[in-house]
């Protein structure tokens, strides 16, 4: 399915040109039905079983989040790309810090997800998207720091155009019932998205969170009038922040870097 008056994008065959793509267009979208790229299809109808439809998991936002309905759960853990036989482990800190003056920080309870082995397979070839694009500097020192959220939305997705502050963001579309919800796009300065794409079950997008922001459009109700979609939204932080005004926001109010 392509939005009317848009291309159908391409997909990514494989890690190389995958690489290529995230390098050379800052974005790239991907399926797990296509496994030369590490991703194991399998691991959708695990995740929805003892995820997104475990009793209690997700949980409603605690803090005055838009969209309000939305369910969520949350972890934060390390990769070291220089090292690929070094485990998974769990961050200090599931605080995602605020981005301006106005908002406040946010604590989530933990959802241990490194010692579900299955989990920690598909976060490792996540990862592996990353050490090919990053050229900062401080990635030689320090890992890789992943912001793994599994939310389930069932109206609005999110509430406008924004950034993460983050190195690269991905969208993965676990399930999804109902139309709409479109991903979308667009270049700094930019109220027309250049990318709509409605991600369907197993397809995944991922961009450089540094050059565009990102927005996705309401979801629709199927015809029984209900409507919702699972996603794995990650966030990879390499401390490359493309806006020095936000890092002194975050050191005027004496709080680490951010994990998102």
């Amino acid at each position: 399915m392509t939005e009317r008056g848009t291309h159908a994008p391409e997909f990514a065959p494989n890690l190389e040109a995958a690489w290529e793509m995230l390098q050379t267009q800052g974005w790239v979208l991907i399926s797990d039905k296509n496994r030369d790229l590490g991703l194991d299809p399998s691991f959708r109808p695990y995740v929805l079983k003892h995820y997104f439809n475990k009793r209690g998991l997700l949980q409603p936002e605690t803090y005055d989040v838009k969209p309000y309905d939305r369910l969520r759960a949350r972890d934060v853990v390390k990769f070291n790309w220089r090292n690929l036989d070094e485990p998974l482990t769990e961050d200090d800190s599931t605080t995602i810090a605020p981005k301006d003056y106005s908002s406040q920080a946010r604590t989530y309870k933990r959802t241990e997800l490194v010692h579900d082995k299955r989990f920690n397979r598909w976060l490792e070839a996540q990862s592996m998207l990353m050490p090919g694009v990053s050229h900062h500097p401080t990635i030689e020192e320090n890992p890789i720091h992943i912001g793994v959220n599994l939310f389930r939305t069932f109206t609005d997705v999110v509430n406008s155009p924004h950034r993460d502050s983050t190195g690269f963001v991905s969208v993965f579309v676990v399930d999804k019932h109902g139309e709409g919800a479109t991903s979308e796009l667009y270049r700094e300065g930019s109220q027309t998205p250049f990318l709509r794409h409605p991600l369907q079950p197993g397809q995944e997008l991922v961009f450089d969170d540094t050059q565009f922001l990102h927005s996705a459009t309401p979801l629709i109700p199927a015809s029984d009038g209900k409507a919702h979609r699972d996603t794995i939204i990650c966030t990879y932080d390499f401390h490359r922040w493309p806006d020095p005004a936000y890092q002194n926001i975050l050191t005027k109010l004496n709080l680490d870097t951010p994990r998102n």
